[in-house]
């Protein structure tokens, strides 16, 4: 067995286990409610709905990327 196929499986492994998110079973139920009964949206995240189907709607399909309508506001990161 080559050295990089050694590693290979035990870089994929430690990966595996550090994308695995472990929640304290009360964390699990505050998590499991807020799937069931999501809070409604603030006024930040309303605004950013908006404000991102607006540049989707802006956006050249053609796939080049570029944007045919105005740059953002000053201050929309806020």
């Amino acid at each position: 067995m080559a050295i990089w196929e050694k590693y290979s499986k035990s870089v994929h492994q430690l990966l595996e286990q550090a994308n695995v998110l472990r929640l304290t079973p009360e964390d699990q139920m505050r998590f499991a409610e807020a799937l069931i009964n999501p809070p409604e949206p603030n006024a930040r995240l309303r605004r950013t709905a908006k404000l991102h189907g607006e540049l989707v709607e802006q956006t050249d399909l053609s796939g080049s990327g570029r944007r045919t309508g105005p740059s953002l506001p000053p201050n929309s990161h806020t």
